[in-house]
Protein backbone atom coordinates (compact mmCIF):
# COMPACT_ATOMS: atom_id res chain seq x y z
CA UNK A 1 0.00 0.00 0.00
CA UNK A 2 2.80 2.45 -0.73
CA UNK A 3 1.10 5.75 -1.00
CA UNK A 4 -2.17 5.09 -0.61
CA UNK A 5 -3.84 5.71 2.99
CA UNK A 6 -6.93 4.12 4.68
CA UNK A 7 -9.22 7.21 5.66
CA UNK A 8 -11.94 6.24 8.03
CA UNK A 9 -15.02 8.74 7.59
CA UNK A 10 -16.11 8.84 11.09
CA UNK A 11 -19.03 11.38 10.75
CA UNK A 12 -16.91 14.54 11.45
CA UNK A 13 -15.60 15.38 8.63
CA UNK A 14 -19.60 14.40 7.09
CA UNK A 15 -21.13 16.68 10.15
CA UNK A 16 -17.99 19.77 8.50
CA UNK A 17 -19.03 19.28 4.95
CA UNK A 18 -22.37 19.32 5.56
CA UNK A 19 -22.06 22.22 8.03
CA UNK A 20 -19.95 24.29 5.65
CA UNK A 21 -22.73 23.84 2.79
CA UNK A 22 -25.54 24.89 5.29
CA UNK A 23 -23.11 28.54 5.79
CA UNK A 24 -22.39 29.33 2.38
CA UNK A 25 -25.92 28.74 1.73
CA UNK A 26 -26.96 31.24 4.74
CA UNK A 27 -24.29 33.32 2.78
CA UNK A 28 -25.87 32.95 -0.27
CA UNK A 29 -29.13 33.81 0.88
CA UNK A 30 -28.11 37.11 2.50
CA UNK A 31 -26.17 38.32 -0.32
CA UNK A 32 -29.00 37.84 -2.68
CA UNK A 33 -31.46 39.68 0.21
CA UNK A 34 -28.86 42.21 -0.20
CA UNK A 35 -28.88 42.80 -3.53
CA UNK A 36 -32.45 43.03 -4.48
CA UNK A 37 -32.78 45.36 -1.09
CA UNK A 38 -30.23 47.68 -3.71
CA UNK A 39 -32.14 47.45 -6.18
CA UNK A 40 -35.26 48.01 -4.51
CA UNK A 41 -33.49 51.67 -3.20
CA UNK A 42 -32.30 51.95 -6.49
CA UNK A 43 -35.65 51.69 -8.40
CA UNK A 44 -37.46 53.73 -5.54
CA UNK A 45 -34.71 56.56 -5.92
CA UNK A 46 -34.92 56.60 -9.64
CA UNK A 47 -39.04 56.48 -9.29
CA UNK A 48 -38.46 59.03 -6.89
CA UNK A 49 -36.37 61.57 -9.23
CA UNK A 50 -38.26 60.90 -12.23
CA UNK A 51 -41.44 62.14 -10.29
CA UNK A 52 -39.74 65.24 -9.14
CA UNK A 53 -38.31 66.38 -12.65
CA UNK A 54 -42.02 65.66 -13.78
CA UNK A 55 -43.73 67.73 -11.26
CA UNK A 56 -41.52 70.55 -11.63
CA UNK A 57 -41.32 70.37 -15.54
CA UNK A 58 -45.51 70.97 -15.07
CA UNK A 59 -44.95 73.42 -12.74
CA UNK A 60 -43.03 75.13 -15.07
CA UNK A 61 -45.07 74.57 -17.84
CA UNK A 62 -47.94 76.06 -15.87
CA UNK A 63 -45.88 79.21 -15.14
CA UNK A 64 -45.44 79.91 -18.51
CA UNK A 65 -48.86 79.18 -19.31
CA UNK A 66 -49.83 81.37 -16.54
CA UNK A 67 -47.79 84.06 -17.80
CA UNK A 68 -48.37 83.84 -21.36
CA UNK A 69 -52.22 83.81 -20.59
CA UNK A 70 -51.84 86.95 -18.20
CA UNK A 71 -49.74 88.61 -20.64
CA UNK A 72 -52.35 88.03 -23.20
CA UNK A 73 -54.88 89.77 -21.08
CA UNK A 74 -53.42 92.59 -20.23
Amino acid sequence: MLGFQSVKNTGREHHAACTLIVVAAAVARVAVAAAAAVVVVVVVVVVVVVVVVVVAAAAAAAEVVVVVVVVFIF
